[in-house]
């Protein structure tokens, strides 16, 4: 259920690609008369979105190893990181790069 959660907020993240792009791609000919294309604030949902899904695959990882972690009773309350992805990353034992580890 995890992985599933996790890639169908991979997939509605991805529609919002193409104002994405489209922003992006419109910023580069951009002239001081020109509106910005409507795509300038998807950016961070596009982020959340994906870091939701990172969380759904780290949390499933954990419980395939350790199902006991999570009960009915203990799905409002995670040991081990929350929503730190870092941490749930090392609680997982899932190695990540210099700058997957960055928070700023």
């Amino acid at each position: 259920m995890w992985a599933l959660k996790s890639s169908s907020l991979v997939k509605a993240a991805r529609l919002l690609g193409p104002e994405i792009d489209g922003f992006f791609a419109s910023v580069k000919t951009l002239n001081a008369n020109d509106s910005i294309h409507a795509g300038h604030d998807l950016a961070p949902v596009f982020m959340m979105l994906m870091a939701f899904a990172v969380e759904n695959l780290l949390k499933g990882i954990l419980i395939a190893r350790h199902p006991h972690r999570v009960t009915p009773v203990k799905l409002t309350k995670w040991e081990g990181g929350a929503h730190d992805l870092v941490e749930l990353a090392k609680t997982a034992k899932v190695t990540l790069t210099r700058d997957e580890m960055r928070t700023d």
